[in-house]
Protein backbone atom coordinates (compact mmCIF):
# COMPACT_ATOMS: atom_id res chain seq x y z
CA UNK A 1 0.00 0.00 0.00
CA UNK A 2 1.71 3.70 -1.17
CA UNK A 3 0.00 5.42 1.84
CA UNK A 4 2.13 3.32 4.08
CA UNK A 5 5.17 3.55 2.13
CA UNK A 6 4.35 7.75 2.07
CA UNK A 7 4.02 7.35 5.79
CA UNK A 8 7.07 5.72 6.69
CA UNK A 9 9.24 8.61 4.75
CA UNK A 10 7.30 11.46 6.16
CA UNK A 11 8.12 10.14 9.39
CA UNK A 12 10.88 11.46 11.40
CA UNK A 13 13.67 8.56 12.23
CA UNK A 14 11.93 6.13 14.65
CA UNK A 15 8.42 8.12 14.07
CA UNK A 16 5.41 6.36 15.42
CA UNK A 17 2.33 5.41 13.33
CA UNK A 18 -1.17 5.01 15.50
CA UNK A 19 -3.71 3.10 13.54
CA UNK A 20 -7.03 2.53 14.84
CA UNK A 21 -9.94 0.71 13.35
CA UNK A 22 -13.28 -0.96 14.49
CA UNK A 23 -12.52 -5.28 13.98
CA UNK A 24 -15.12 -7.98 13.74
CA UNK A 25 -17.30 -9.15 14.66
CA UNK A 26 -19.83 -6.76 13.64
CA UNK A 27 -21.26 -4.13 16.37
CA UNK A 28 -24.14 -4.55 18.37
CA UNK A 29 -27.30 -2.28 18.58
CA UNK A 30 -29.64 -2.36 22.08
CA UNK A 31 -31.20 -0.40 24.07
CA UNK A 32 -32.54 -0.30 27.64
CA UNK A 33 -29.70 -3.36 27.87
CA UNK A 34 -31.65 -5.26 25.42
CA UNK A 35 -29.94 -6.34 22.29
CA UNK A 36 -31.56 -5.67 19.05
CA UNK A 37 -28.93 -7.26 16.87
CA UNK A 38 -26.04 -6.56 14.83
CA UNK A 39 -25.33 -3.79 12.40
CA UNK A 40 -23.51 -5.76 9.48
CA UNK A 41 -20.08 -4.68 7.88
CA UNK A 42 -19.38 -7.53 6.27
CA UNK A 43 -18.96 -5.66 2.56
CA UNK A 44 -16.40 -3.08 4.35
CA UNK A 45 -14.42 -5.90 5.95
CA UNK A 46 -14.02 -7.55 2.72
CA UNK A 47 -13.59 -4.42 0.77
CA UNK A 48 -11.57 -1.97 3.17
CA UNK A 49 -10.55 -3.70 6.87
CA UNK A 50 -9.06 -7.13 5.26
CA UNK A 51 -6.67 -5.25 2.73
CA UNK A 52 -5.84 -2.81 4.91
CA UNK A 53 -4.83 -5.27 8.00
CA UNK A 54 -2.84 -7.16 4.96
CA UNK A 55 -0.88 -4.39 3.51
CA UNK A 56 -0.24 -3.76 6.90
CA UNK A 57 1.19 -6.73 7.94
CA UNK A 58 2.98 -6.68 4.90
CA UNK A 59 5.06 -3.98 5.55
CA UNK A 60 5.60 -5.02 8.98
CA UNK A 61 7.15 -8.76 7.83
CA UNK A 62 9.41 -6.53 5.15
CA UNK A 63 10.35 -4.66 8.63
CA UNK A 64 9.59 -0.84 7.33
CA UNK A 65 7.21 -0.83 10.99
CA UNK A 66 7.82 -2.48 14.09
CA UNK A 67 4.95 -3.19 15.81
CA UNK A 68 4.82 -1.52 19.62
CA UNK A 69 1.66 -2.25 21.06
CA UNK A 70 -2.02 -3.33 21.05
CA UNK A 71 -5.29 -2.44 22.45
CA UNK A 72 -8.47 -3.35 21.94
CA UNK A 73 -11.60 -1.37 23.08
CA UNK A 74 -15.12 -1.07 22.74
CA UNK A 75 -16.97 1.94 21.64
CA UNK A 76 -20.30 3.01 22.37
CA UNK A 77 -21.97 5.39 19.92
CA UNK A 78 -25.31 6.87 21.93
CA UNK A 79 -28.45 7.76 19.59
CA UNK A 80 -31.26 10.05 21.49
CA UNK A 81 -33.90 8.69 18.72
CA UNK A 82 -34.77 5.59 16.31
CA UNK A 83 -34.70 7.69 13.35
CA UNK A 84 -31.17 9.35 13.91
CA UNK A 85 -29.68 5.47 14.61
CA UNK A 86 -31.51 4.48 11.46
CA UNK A 87 -30.17 7.51 9.68
CA UNK A 88 -27.14 6.70 10.28
CA UNK A 89 -26.88 3.15 9.05
CA UNK A 90 -28.92 4.25 5.93
CA UNK A 91 -26.35 6.68 5.20
CA UNK A 92 -23.24 4.49 5.19
CA UNK A 93 -22.95 2.16 2.12
CA UNK A 94 -20.87 -0.34 3.64
CA UNK A 95 -23.36 -1.25 6.76
CA UNK A 96 -26.52 -2.56 6.74
CA UNK A 97 -29.44 -4.12 9.23
CA UNK A 98 -32.21 -6.96 8.44
CA UNK A 99 -35.90 -5.88 8.57
CA UNK A 100 -36.39 -7.53 12.06
CA UNK A 101 -33.65 -5.39 13.43
CA UNK A 102 -35.11 -2.73 12.13
CA UNK A 103 -38.59 -3.06 13.42
CA UNK A 104 -36.86 -3.79 16.42
CA UNK A 105 -35.11 -0.18 16.53
CA UNK A 106 -38.11 1.42 15.80
CA UNK A 107 -39.71 -0.29 18.85
CA UNK A 108 -37.02 0.19 21.42
CA UNK A 109 -37.17 2.85 24.26
CA UNK A 110 -34.46 5.42 22.88
CA UNK A 111 -31.29 6.10 24.21
CA UNK A 112 -30.17 3.14 21.23
CA UNK A 113 -26.23 2.30 21.48
CA UNK A 114 -24.37 0.87 18.84
CA UNK A 115 -21.28 -0.75 20.32
CA UNK A 116 -18.01 -1.90 18.58
CA UNK A 117 -14.64 -2.98 18.95
CA UNK A 118 -12.04 -1.03 18.01
CA UNK A 119 -8.00 -1.92 18.46
CA UNK A 120 -5.64 0.94 18.81
CA UNK A 121 -1.89 -0.26 17.53
CA UNK A 122 1.05 1.64 17.74
CA UNK A 123 4.33 1.27 15.27
CA UNK A 124 7.68 2.51 15.04
CA UNK A 125 8.97 3.19 12.11
CA UNK A 126 12.48 1.79 11.15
Amino acid sequence: MHALRNVHRMLVPQGMLVDLHPVMPNPRISAAGRDLGPLHQERWAREWLRPTERELGGVVREGVFEPLEALELEVMDRHDTAEDVLADIDDWEYGWISDRVRRRILAAEPPIDVTQRLVLRTYRAR
